[in-house]
């Protein structure tokens, strides 16, 4: 017989109540009471004692499963024991079973080991007891050393809120536990030195305590666990009796006799490994919806609330279910009564259910997306004022209430796809189509980029009923209702206590006015009717483009034409149609602006005047550059013609010439002449002399008006100005410069031919300097 060999077995004792020859099977991993291989009297006999003193700290951040089995020093073949449901933990181990139930949950755990005596069963001198086979067959191993000792974890928990930052208080807070750890190492009269934001932080703290110490009460403040985690070293030092198992060592029967039951193999690493990370995708999936749950999206509506209860539900029932299949494999396993690919078996089981990680985490995903989408325009809602309400028939009772608009989210209770398949997977009825391979999970979710977008402008129109002045009084309340035909929101009208709702449409952006026939003091505008159902009325909105109150009037069903009269001389107004729907919601077209007529004291009308301008924008080949201005850019542009030397030119290249000589400096600028199609023209051309060309440029440009208006020459201040109105910004300041640089008149006053209105250019007062040198 082999007396210390390398087949013994160490583990953690967990809590468990061993003793020195108590029979264990590591098949269950199981004590077996009850049954000893010696009586008590040979086994004190041979019992040998020595002091094991050592202590240490640890703090860890994790609550995951192999971090937690690691801080007690577990193996990996007990750990699967522990998942499976095998074993019983008691003391500190209970530690193992004390997870997080929130990811908004900041945990802290701070972990004392201590250890006092080793005591050893020696094998060598007892002799043994010859046993019937029925009790060779329940113990593999009998235990023959114990390590004594305590553990202790003090569990840190807080709610972190949004508005924190979840590292600072952590580091905060960890910053304090290790001076708690230096704080114990010199002594229980320590004082532990933390500033005002550490104290801060770990007051918000509540404290869990696992230990193998019986305490007067356990703590639960930061405060209270320093206390007894100061005192700790000296309870057990004056109390050795208090020390319990932490780590036993386990020696083969069948090395003592041949026909006792042995353990055969253990569980690979790699099926361990992958067992756990089930289990932390089951335990994730049921903290992330407990999170859900606590959101206002949850808490509002019944059937956003009642999914994700299903699915934490459904992972917790298939959980225990896992659990207790690997209970079952685990012992046969292990004493080679069933092969290891059984628990192969059971891993592809899972892969092939609705409860696999990528499934649970995609609908997570999607669930997660939603809730803050809901949250964010429930937020706005109530800033807007409307209330949430589920019982809206009492609201309709009410006769104070007239009308009552509700932003309705109307698919909420979207057939989900994956609970149905959870469901039938977890069924009794449906046991037998578990084994076959189910398709891959492809769920189909209802807030498309579509619906998403559509819920936006929902939301945007349901503010502007509230902050509309113009709407009739109605009551805002926000509900949720199931309607496929409107997918993701709609806005639902109860007009008049009608408990049949309507689809509330806000009326189509009607088309903008056009304007047909200004006279006088009228303008005749042509209007296109309304195509919309939702448009109750249209009607024509008009003011002096100054003014901030708007006039109405009515467009007929079938009014094409709408003339506006008694409208002020010489000013512009700004126009637009309106579409009228449901509770006076309305939509407005883009606005146009419209220049009455002024009457002119020198030629009657302003008309006239308008009508020769138009004649020599047109000559001029300026007929829309008013709109779409000359541009500096494009006069700089090097072209064929800006090479050649032109004395002479037809009336459309009048402008590009102008400008070209205007910006080299030629004084033969303001001396150009069109070519002219008969002699007389060309005679009269020839008589003009320059020189003579004084006086209010203003009235020259008058003066060429009325001979434009009777096809003569074109003047060249005429030129001069044309460009000036038509050129843009930058234009019009080089214009200035080189005019000035030329020592020509400066525009200083530009009345504007369309718009009456006069322009001021504060360039000509950048170039109005005169500089004087002395003799």
């Amino acid at each position: 017989m082999d007396p210390v060999g390398v087949n013994v077995i160490e583990k953690a004792a967990l809590g468990r109540p061993f003793q020195l020859g108590m029979l264990y099977d590591c098949r269950k991993d199981a004590l077996i009471p009850g049954i000893r291989l010696w009586n008590k009297e040979q086994l004190q006999q041979n019992i040998c004692t020595c002091p094991q003193i050592n202590t240490e700290f640890n703090v860890t951040a994790s609550d995951s499963i192999q971090d937690k089995s690691k801080l007690l020093n577990i193996d990996g073949g007990l750990k699967l024991s522990f998942l499976g449901d095998l074993i019983h933990v008691s003391g500190a181990a209970k530690y193992l079973s004390d997870t997080k139930t929130s990811f908004k949950q900041q945990r802290l755990t701070l972990h004392y080991h201590s250890t006092s005596q080793f005591k050893e069963l020696t094998l060598n001198y007892l002799p043994f007891r010859d046993m019937a086979d029925d009790d060779l067959d329940i113990a593999t191993h009998v235990v023959t050393a114990i390590l004594y000792g305590a553990d202790a974890c003090f569990v840190f928990d807080r709610e972190v809120s949004s508005d924190e930052d979840k590292s600072t208080v952590e580091g905060d807070v960890k910053v304090a536990l290790e001076k708690l750890q230096g704080a114990v190492s010199v002594g229980a009269n320590a004082v532990l030195n933390v500033n005002h934001s550490q104290q801060t932080a770990v007051k918000k703290f509540t404290c869990t305590f696992y230990g193998d110490f019986q305490l007067p009460s356990n703590p639960t403040s930061f405060e209270d666990a320093l206390k007894v985690f100061t005192d700790l070293p000296e309870l057990l030092k004056d109390n050795q009796e208090l020390a319990i198992p932490l780590r036993v060592w386990l020696f083969p029967l069948n090395n003592l006799h041949k026909r006792a039951s042995k353990l055969h193999k253990d569980i690979r690493m790699d099926l361990i490994m992958k067992i756990e990370s089930v289990i932390e995708s089951l335990n994730t999936t049921e903290m992330k919806c407990s999170d859900l749950l606590k959101d206002s999206p949850a808490q509002t509506f019944v059937a956003f609330h009642d999914k994700i209860l299903n699915m934490r539900q459904n992972c917790c029932m298939y959980k225990l279910r896992l659990m207790k299949n690997l209970g079952y494999l685990l012992p046969n396993i292990r004493g080679d009564l069933m092969k290891e690919t059984a628990l192969i078996d059971l891993l592809q089981e899972h892969a092939a259910s609705p409860f696999r990680r990528r499934d649970l985490s995609e609908w997570l995903k999607e669930r997660e997306r939603e809730s803050e989408i809901i949250k964010t325009v429930l937020r706005q809602l109530k800033d807007y004022g409307a209330e949430v309400e589920v019982k809206i028939d009492a609201i309709l009772m009410d006769l104070e209430v007239g009308n009552l608009v509700s932003y309705t989210f109307t698919s909420l209770n979207h057939s989900d796809v994956l609970l149905l398949q959870q469901t039938a997977y977890l069924s009794p009825s449906a046991q037998g189509e578990t084994d076959k391979k189910s398709p891959d999970f492809k769920q189909t979710h209802w807030l498309t980029p579509k619906i998403q977008k559509s819920m936006r402008s929902y939301l945007k129109i349901f503010k502007n009923l509230i902050d509309s002045k113009d709407c009739k009084p109605a009551k805002f309340i926000v509900s949720a209702k199931e309607m496929e035909d409107d997918p993701g929101s709609c806005i639902l009208l109860y007009e008049n206590g009608c408990d049949k709702a309507l689809c509330f449409i806000p009326p189509s952006k009607p088309a903008c006015p056009v304007t047909e026939e200004v006279k006088g003091q009228s303008v005749v505008l042509k209007v296109v009717p309304s195509s919309c159902p939702a448009t109750v009325e249209l009607r024509l909105l008009y003011k002096p483009k100054q003014d901030t109150v708007w006039r109405s009037e009515p467009v007929q069903k079938d009014q094409h034409t709408v003339t506006l009269t008694d409208l002020r001389e010489g000013t512009v107004f700004e126009i637009k149609c309106a579409a009228v729907g449901k509770l006076n919601y309305t939509v407005y077209s883009d606005v146009i602006r419209v220049t009455t007529e002024r009457k002119s004291k020198n030629m009657g009308t302003t008309g006239i005047k308008v009508e020769k301008i138009d004649n020599l924008f047109h000559r001029l080949h300026l007929g829309d550059r008013n709109h779409n201005k000359l541009r500096a850019a494009g006069v700089l542009q090097i072209t064929k013609h800006s090479l050649q030397s032109h004395e002479s030119c037809a009336e459309e290249e009048l402008i590009q010439t102008f400008i070209q000589k205007l910006l080299m400096m030629d004084y033969r600028a303001r001396y150009l002449k069109a070519k002219e199609n008969n002699e007389k023209d060309h005679t009269q051309q020839q008589d003009y002399n320059p020189s003579k060309d004084e006086g209010d440029m203003f009235h020259e440009m008058s003066l060429a008006n009325d001979r434009t208006s009777q096809s003569e020459r074109i003047h060249p201040m005429d030129v001069q100005m044309a460009v000036f109105h038509c050129a843009d910004g930058f234009l019009k300041q080089l214009m200035v410069t080189k005019l000035s640089q030329c020592q020509y008149a400066l525009p200083l006053l530009v009345p504007d031919p369309f718009t009456q209105q006069i322009e001021f250019p504060l360039w000509t007062f950048r170039q109005i300097n005169k500089s004087w040198k002395r003799n």
